[in-house]
């Protein structure tokens, strides 16, 4: 009886949320899905920060988040790491100075306060939604990295099955049928 009345409960918010998307979002919290609160928006924007910013490709999109000046800034230090690891002190020492390093670690936390501000002020703008809805989708379903993985699996298969087909191309896939004598299968395929 509690399970007829539990499943009575979520139908009818399935129901209230009105379209299949948010009754699947219903279904999965209870009842119809909410806005988003202060707290959720700082832990998703922190869990998609970067381990160094310094060390991330100029396509990042995370880098396009952040305003002008953090961005100028990340420039600069990237360019003082640059002239230091050319410079002679560097390869005696094979590291960077501490000012260097100094300055790469506040880069990293200016750089990881503007892009939090950046998300909540992104996440909550409508103009930004309407604009860019699916941020992370390269393709009509497929994120960049589940597009990689794709591509890795197929050129794992590829190659696997090419060397299948090269036994095919030049008949040592399996022995020759043309004597009427049979010969003991010394290969290990059945």
């Amino acid at each position: 009886m509690a399970l007829v009345f539990c499943l009575a409960r979520k139908a009818c918010s399935v129901w209230l949320c009105g379209t299949v998307g948010a009754s699947v979002i219903s279904l999965a919290n209870g009842g119809c899905a909410s806005p988003p609160t202060q707290e959720s928006l700082q832990l998703e924007a922190m869990s998609r920060l970067p381990d160094n910013w310094l060390a991330l490709p100029e396509s990042d999109w995370r880098l396009e988040m952040l305003p002008a000046v953090v961005s100028g800034h990340l420039a600069e230090v990237r360019g003082q790491m640059a002239s230091e690891r050319e410079s002679a002190g560097y390869h005696f020492h094979q590291r960077y100075s501490e000012v260097t390093i100094a300055a790469a670690v506040e880069a990293n936390r200016s750089a990881d306060a503007a892009f939090i501000q950046a998300y909540e002020d992104r996440a909550v703008s409508f103009a930004t939604v309407a604009r860019y809805p699916t941020p992370e989708l390269v393709n009509v379903a497929d994120r960049s990295v589940d597009v990689e993985r794709n591509i890795a699996v197929v050129e794992n298969q590829n190659l696997r099955n090419l060397w299948s087909d090269l036994g095919r191309v030049f008949l040592l896939d399996q022995p020759s049928y043309l004597s009427p004598w049979n010969i003991v299968n010394t290969t290990g395929q059945p």
